[in-house]
């Protein structure tokens, strides 16, 4: 299944479930609040983003990336399978998220983006770190480990 069709599922699943939703390059399942799984939310709306900063735990050491892009975008298209590769990771420290800027204006509004792709990382609700433009894996890695010791 390509992630074009599991974003589109997600689509479809009433907003309780999607907000709690996990994306994987084969299944969309329940995920588990388990320390350990790694979470990835497809068409993240501002709802989503406020559910999910609500509900971490303050002293929590996950980072929560939140990826800005669009369809059209070709160095979203990029990046999007490197971050969640990266995520996806045994060794991740980081959940992400996936906002769809022309679904959800007014959350790259709120969040400052002027450009796709931008990628912010937060920790303990608090934004930490951002890039703009598409990045490679180790440089992905390294993103998360620098916001992680922030």
């Amino acid at each position: 299944m390509s992630i074009n069709i599991l974003r589109s599922s997600l689509a479809r699943l009433p907003a309780a479930s999607a907000s709690n939703a996990v994306l994987s390059r084969r299944t969309v399942a329940a995920f588990s609040t388990h320390s350990s799984l790694r979470q990835i939310w497809a068409d993240a709306s501002e709802t989503d983003v406020q559910s999910r900063l609500d509900t971490a735990h303050p002293a929590a050491d996950k980072v929560l990336l939140i990826d800005f892009s669009a369809t059209w975008c070709p160095p979203c298209k990029m990046l999007s399978p490197i971050l969640e590769s990266v995520v996806n990771r045994q060794g991740s420290e980081a959940d992400l998220l996936v906002v769809d800027v022309d679904k959800e204006p007014g959350l790259a509004s709120k969040y400052k983006v002027r450009a796709m792709p931008t990628v912010l990382a937060l920790r303990r609700g608090e934004e930490v770190s951002r890039f703009v433009g598409a990045q490679g894996e180790a440089q992905v890695v390294q993103f998360i480990k620098d916001a992680s010791s922030k």
